[in-house]
């Protein structure tokens, strides 16, 4: 498992304000609104961490990982 990103200050600022979308949408009862908000939430962070791991020297498996080939 990779480590939270809530440790890193823009992200977790940006996450927080897209967790507010999803609930604000929610709130309202707007459907696709929520599931857009929820989409982009998840693509960026799919993109943060992908960075993340572009700039990271270390091995991002678990040490105990099985890979099957």
């Amino acid at each position: 498992m990779l480590p939270s990103l809530m440790d890193q200050e823009e992200r977790a600022r940006l996450a927080v304000e897209e967790h507010h979308a999803i609930v604000e949408a929610l709130l309202r009862r707007d459907r696709d609104a929520a599931e857009d908000a929820a989409r982009a939430h998840v693509r960026a962070s799919q993109k943060h961490r992908m960075l993340m791991r572009l700039r990271s020297p270390e091995p991002t498996l678990a040490p105990d990982a099985q890979i099957d080939c």
